[in-house]
């Protein structure tokens, strides 16, 4: 009876004068190619050790795809509803077939205007990627406070877009059983970053500012008391962003940022980073199973990135990087990125790429005993392209390459070499 009562609630909805006819709508990112090594081999990739991207110019190894799908399902005067989706594939684009599990990145609903006393705003529940900001040409996602969550965004406050969130991302951390003779346990422990972000105060002429501030915490179950003594369970993230638009015909965006404890981190990007353990011997999940690297230490970076136009035929990207992780146990690190790209066109389809690109990673703990390395990396590609308009972002492109990358560390094939060539031909598009 229930079963039948659901049934004609659900055709009445599909009836209703507000319920409009799904028309999805298909976007999505891919990237593919061949490629091989000069010392034999297929195609290698190169990344400084200690550093959380790359310059990915004739620098990316595999097959990757996002597939999403929305539709819009309701309107309303002002008021809309729609559902939004997203999986996520990868493979090493070796064989003919490669078996790849779906990631379901993207899962949620978005309704405009539905709180009445905020127009303008967006009501949103699911998972998602909450408002990334990415540097494609280091394909660096440097806020990204994605996953299950749920929020509202762009509530008008006059000087700026007000946008508050709730997103869960969960770890593995130790905890006290509280059983006689059992000791410490390893076990999930649900991540809850709190977001609240302020866009689109208005600085200068085309110039406006962006303040990010984050709270991230590890919630303990009834039955779990979380100690681990020099580990942090929260901290927090803060950014200012400024982006100048109409600069040399492109745009200019300036961040800095700061982390604390449980949020900090090379990379860091506004979500929890989750804890580390060394498996010190085999034995039952005892306090002597695991040691727990610390996460207690502070973060800054300052990220310079954008485009401009060098002339009607040629532009520039570039990204300018650097970022400071002081650990109290002395095992932070700093990065130094920079990178330019110039592209000339020499027709609305054809033109040719330089990616240059130089990174040094120094540890806290190098020259020390079982310390880490320092490390640098340069790597330099060329490109040929044939793509779909002049712009730097047009795609679909085709492209046949050359990368030549050095290093201090052996990253080639041949076990005595630090550096090494590469070439292919690859495939990039976005719709």
């Amino acid at each position: 009876m229930k079963l039948k009562t659901l049934s004609i609630a659900i055709a009445t909805a599909a009836m209703s004068s507000q319920a409009i006819a799904a028309t999805p709508e298909f976007n999505g990112y891919m990237r593919s190619g061949i490629g091989a090594t000069g010392s034999g081999g297929d195609q290698m990739c190169f990344q400084a050790d200690g550093s959380p991207y790359k310059h990915r110019l004739g620098n990316e190894c595999e097959t990757y795809a996002e597939i999403a799908l929305s539709a819009p399902l309701y309107e309303e005067g002002n008021k809309s509803m729609g559902v939004h989706t997203l999986l996520a594939h990868s493979v090493d684009q070796r064989n003919d077939w490669e078996e790849s599990p779906s990631a379901v990145r993207e899962m949620y609903v978005s309704g405009q205007n539905m709180v009445e006393s905020f127009e303008g705003s967006n009501l949103w529940a699911g998972k998602r990627f909450y408002q990334r900001r990415d540097v494609h040409q280091i394909d660096y996602y440097y806020l990204a406070n994605a996953g299950a969550g749920a929020g509202i965004e762009n509530i008008d406050l006059g000087f700026a877009k007000l946008s508050a969130a709730w997103v869960r991302n969960t770890s593995e951390a130790l905890f006290d059983a509280n059983i006689a003779g059992e000791g410490k346990q390893m076990a999930e422990f649900s991540g809850n970053n709190l977001d609240l972000r302020l866009d689109g105060i208005n600085t200068n002429s085309n110039g406006e500012l962006g303040l990010v501030g984050i709270y991230g915490t590890y919630s303990e179950a009834d039955d779990q008391d979380f100690r681990v003594e020099n580990q942090k369970d929260s901290g927090v993230f803060l950014m200012a962003e400024h982006t100048q638009g109409n600069f040399f015909g492109g745009f200019n965006k300036l961040s800095v940022a700061y982390a604390s404890d449980a949020m900090a981190g090379i990379g860091a990007s506004g979500q929890l980073r989750g804890f580390s353990y060394e498996e010190v011997e085999a034995a039952p999940l005892d306090s002597g199973s695991y040691l727990a690297e610390s996460n207690q230490g502070s973060w800054y970076r300052i990220l310079n990135w954008g485009v401009v136009d060098l002339t009607d035929a040629a532009a520039l990207s570039y990204v300018v990087n650097y970022e400071n992780y002081d650990k109290d146990d002395n095992k932070g690190s700093t990065l130094f990125t920079v990178g330019v790209r110039p592209q000339y066109n020499w027709n609305n389809n054809l033109s040719t790429i330089l990616d240059l690109g130089y990174d040094i990673v120094e540890f806290q703990d190098a020259g020390i005993a079982n310390g880490s390395e320092d490390n640098k990396l340069a790597k330099i590609t060329v490109a040929q392209q044939w793509q779909a308009g002049p712009n730097v972002f047009a795609r679909p492109a085709l492209r046949a390459f050359a990368t030549y990358a050095k290093s201090d560390q052996y990253i080639s094939r041949d076990s005595s070499s630090k550096d090494e060539v590469t070439f292919g031909f690859q495939a990039e598009a976005w719709w």
